[in-house]
Parts: C-alpha cells; structure tokens; sequence
C-alpha cells in the first residue's frame, strides 16, 4: 500500500495514472459483421463490430476510482460505434462495445471486411493514432482491401509503427473462419488469450507479402522504379479496383514506415 498517494500534487497523481493507462498492452481480435434488422415490413442489415476471443474486460485503471477513470479515458476510447441511416425516417445506431487504447493494444482484424467496413475501421484508427497492427495475409482485410490501397501507392494507417504479419493457413483455429457465423459456431467456450511467437519457418505467404510491402514502401520513398502490376504482387495479379481512382498516393515527405515482422498466432487459456 502507499498510503502517501492521495497526498501527493494532483498533477503528479495524474501522470502517475496516465503511466498505469499504458501498461496493459492487449492483442484484440475485432470481429465485422452485418446485423440484421427488422423495423415495421423493412429489413436490411446495418454494420457490426465485436471482439469473439480476447473479450476484454473493463480495463482495471477505469474502474479503480473517479480520479483514475478520468485519467484513463484520455487513453481509452470506446469503440466501434455504428451509425446507419437507409431512409424511411429509419436510423440505427448499434453503441461501442470495446474499450481500445489505441497507444499500447495490438488489433487484429478478422472475419470479412467489405470496403465500407474497411474505411470505418482505417478512420478510426487513425483518428485513435493506432500504433500496432496484425495482419492475416490469407485474410480478407489484407487481400481484399488493404492490399489495393498499397497497390495503389497508398499507405491508409500511416503513423502505426509496427506491423505484424501472420498466415492463419495450417491452424486450426482460423482455419474457415473467415465469417463470424460459421467461427461462432465452430468455437466455443470462454475467452482466450491471443498471443504472438516466433515463426520457426517462414511460409511463402509471409515471404512473399513482407517483399511486397519493403518494395510498396520503397516505391512511395522513390527508392524503388514503378512496380510492374501483378509482378510483385504476392500469390496473385492484383488489380487496382475503380472506387480507388480518386485515392491520392501517400506523399514520401509524410511517409513513417514501419516495423514489419512477421509472427505466429496463437491462443491461450485467459489469465485469470
């Protein structure tokens, strides 16, 4: 116990919580999803958000004492928020569910991501200054969505400094789940704890996805002559698609490239 806490300068009891608000790094497994909808003879389905694993409680410095949670809310936001307006005087708004510091957690993007889930969570996170970021490089986040913007020359998370890459073929529990339904159904149980090891072996996935980004990344510095489309590309041609016609290149001046490595997922019995 240190009992002289409540007596020191308020200041310093604020810098003191501030530095506990950044002490319990999580890896987040963030989930999207449609959720269907039924108002009056309308149906229609309105984006969704969740963590299915990791489940993370209250984060201990909100919940400690008034002092303390006013402190850990500059840190901590609660996240993801969606808003779904489709006509018929008709508004949905489906409230945060996860609270994120986005300084010291790891995100891990699951499930299917559309573009227009794609462009909520990259506004978010840029908005909440996302530092670290995991990567499935057989997942939908990668292959269909952030993969074009970086074809494109275009760095979307610009400011996260690390930047874990992991293959979620071979294991078993990523193996189809590429949508949350048929996950939800095929794992059961409490939560779990999501940790990042060492690859013994880099898969030619990982190889072939960490060249891509070193050679996008040297390209955008002007380090690199125009890469060839398809060439490059890990596993398959890529395309750039239409809606990305009007995405501007990331500027080489404003360019923070970051750390690139590449891990293994794996999950844990939740401490208790």
């Amino acid at each position: 116990m240190f009992t002289l806490f409540p007596h020191l300068p308020p200041e310093l009891r604020n810098r003191i919580w501030a530095f506990a608000a950044n002490q319990e790094p999580r890896t987040l497994d963030i989930w999207t999803d449609f959720k269907r909808c039924e108002v009056g003879n309308s149906i229609f389905y309105t984006q969704c958000y969740s963590t299915e694993l990791s489940k993370p409680p209250l984060p201990s410095i909100l919940q400690t004492c008034g002092e303390s949670r006013r402190e850990g809310k500059k840190h901590y936001t609660y996240e993801f928020r969606t808003y779904m307006s489709p006509g018929y005087g008709i508004t949905v708004i489906i409230a945060p569910k996860i609270y994120i510091n986005y300084a010291c957690d790891t995100l891990v993007p699951r499930g299917f991501w559309n573009i227009a889930s794609f462009k909520n969570f990259v506004d978010k996170c840029q908005a909440g200054g996302l530092v670290h970021l995991a990567i499935d490089t057989e997942g939908s986040f990668w292959r269909e969505n952030l993969r074009d913007y970086f074809t494109k020359g275009c760095w979307v998370l610009n400011g996260v400094q690390e930047m874990i890459l992991y293959d979620s073929r071979g294991e078993k529990m990523w193996k189809g789940s590429d949508y949350l339904e048929k996950f939800r159904k095929k794992y059961k149980g409490g939560p779990r704890e999501l940790v990042f090891e060492e690859v013994e072996e880099k898969g030619q996935s990982l190889k072939d996805v960490e060249r891509y980004l070193d050679k996008i990344f040297d390209k955008i510095e002007g380090k690199e002559e125009d890469i060839v489309e398809g060439e490059e590309a890990p596993a398959e041609n890529v395309r750039i698609p239409k809606y990305l016609d009007d995405c501007p290149k990331t500027d080489p001046g404003e360019l923070r490239r970051p750390k690139i490595t590449s891990m293994k997922l794996v999950t844990k019995p939740a401490s208790t």
